[in-house]
């Protein structure tokens, strides 16, 4: 389907910003009582990312599989992780 047949629903897309809202929200306040009752920042992040991979395995066999996602930028995608987990550490501390 192409960008000109999309229809456009403009409702929708402000639902799906407002879950994204919400469900960063609970995140931050999870790890903020986490952290209240002793976890540690880098326990959070581990935690936040392992509950992350099943989701994005799903996905990633529902659009055809490993090959629908090779790169041959290894490097700009690796450098990606970096600077987000960088930044997530900061908004969990902060």
């Amino acid at each position: 389907m192409t960008a000109a047949a999309r229809p456009h629903r403009p409702l929708f897309a402000i639902a799906l910003r407002l879950t994204a809202v919400i469900c960063l929200s609970v995140m931050f306040i999870s790890v903020r009582l986490a952290s209240d009752r002793g976890v540690h920042v880098v326990e959070s992040l581990f935690y936040r990312q392992a509950l992350a991979l099943p989701v994005i395995l799903a996905w990633v066999a529902m659009v055809g599989g490993l090959p629908t996602v090779r790169t041959t930028r290894i490097g700009v995608h690796a450098s990606r992780m970096i600077l987000g987990l960088t930044g997530m550490l900061f908004n969990f501390l902060s």
